[in-house]
This record gives structure tokens, sequence and C-alpha cells, in this order.
């Protein structure tokens, strides 16, 4: 693959792509660290669904928006659900590796629970999501004091986001059925504390100690870590 050119080395430019429906924000600080050491990064921020659209379409569109017809070498980086559109993100760029945080590389790696739920996704679509935030947000001083920090900000998102996003998401995440024909290399890191989406550690190529699910906010200079290395590695080889 091709790519921009500096000092006879390429440069790679790492796409972070975040959680369900959240904002950007929540990979500041590891875009921070990587500009720090002259990586260069982009944060992509959710787009509004069209229709009934799949993944691959919505994917299709996002990258469109971002990238266009530009080039390079790219990592892209996904948080829980963005991980799982970063399956099809990464296909569309030819990126050179996906790393998945706090995510999932196969449909079998859900939550039983939500694998059981499929059959009933369309209901996500006739939920009144923007009434749920309303109430959610009402009800902060109840369901504060009981959810740790994590969880906390996940609803925190949740409350804030787009609830088309929302619906949207919940359907086509309950639809996955995973992914077969990636050809890059994929890296997980994740938390031996994510309740969320809760991973064999075994199967964990980079293991978080005491992590949870928004790694990026509570680890994140141990994440920029992971890809600096994955970086100099792709380089050598």
């Amino acid at each position: 693959m091709s790519g921009a050119v500096a000092n006879g080395q390429s440069i790679f430019q790492v796409i972070f792509l975040p959680g369900m429906a959240a904002r950007p924000a929540m990979w500041a600080s590891v875009a921070k660290r990587l500009q720090a050491d002259a990586f260069p990064s982009e944060i992509w921020e959710w787009i509004t669904p069209v229709g009934n659209e799949t993944i691959g379409q919505y994917s299709a569109r996002w990258v469109e928006r971002n990238r266009g017809d530009a080039g390079g070498r790219t990592i892209v980086v996904g948080a829980s659900f963005g991980g799982i559109v970063g399956h099809e993100v990464a296909k569309l760029l030819d990126a050179d590796a996906l790393v998945l945080v706090g995510s999932v590389k196969t449909r079998g790696d859900l939550p039983v629970w939500m694998r059981m739920l499929s059959p009933m996704r369309w209901l996500a679509g006739l939920v009144p999501w923007r009434v749920g935030q309303w109430g959610v947000d009402q009800a902060r001083g109840i369901w504060r004091p009981f959810v740790g920090k994590d969880l906390a900000l996940v609803i925190e998102e949740f409350v804030t986001a787009d609830p088309k996003l929302i619906g949207w998401s919940i359907k086509r995440l309950l639809a996955w059925k995973g992914d077969s024909d990636l050809l890059c290399p994929v890296t997980t890191i994740h938390g031996t504390k994510d309740r969320l989406l809760p991973m064999d550690m075994n199967q964990v190529d980079v293991v978080i100690p005491d992590g949870r699910h928004v790694l990026s906010l509570s680890h994140a200079e141990e994440i920029a870590d992971v890809l600096q290395r994955l970086v100099l590695l792709i380089r050598v080889f």
C-alpha cells in the first residue's frame, strides 16, 4: 500500500471511531498523546443514519464523508459498537490494522443476552428514545449513587446522543452476524472488569487490569502506548 512519506517512512493515519452514539471527545486524550509523538490522527463523529441502511452502507457514507478519495496507510481504532462498525470501515479503507477497544471480533463474543434479543431487534426502531433520554436525565439523582463511574459515563453519552442514531445502532448491533473477510490483522484491547461486553481474557491481545468499558478515558496512556508499538511493528514488516 502506498502512502505519504516523511524521512523515508510511510506515515500512518490513526482513525478513531467512538462507542455507540458517543461523542468524539471520548478519544481526545489518546489522540492528544499520539499527536505529541508525531502520529497524525482523526476522530470521526457519528453521522445520522439514513432509513434502514446496513452497517456496510452506513460505513460507506461515513468513509466518504471523512476521507473521500484520500489514501495512505491507516489504522482504524474502534471502541465498543464503533469497533463493530470499524470492521467495515477498515475494509473500505484497506487499513493496515484494526484495533478493537472494549469491542468484539465475532458475533459469538457478544453476551448471550444480546444474541437472544436479536429476533426482537425491530423493536429498537419503535422505542421513543428521546422520551427515554429525558426520563433518564430527570432521574439522575436516583440512579447516579448506584452505578459506577464507568456505567455513569455510558449513561451520560446516552442522554446526549442523537435518538435516531441510538435506535439504529442497537438494531444493527443485535442483527450483526460478524465478519469473516477482513484481511488486515486485528488487535483487541479489553479491561478485566468490563461488564457491558465481558470477554475471556485468554482471547484478548492486550489485557488492561481493572479496566472497565470506557478505556479511552480511564486508560488513555496505555492505549496510546499500544498504538505506538503497533505502528512501529507494521513499519518493520
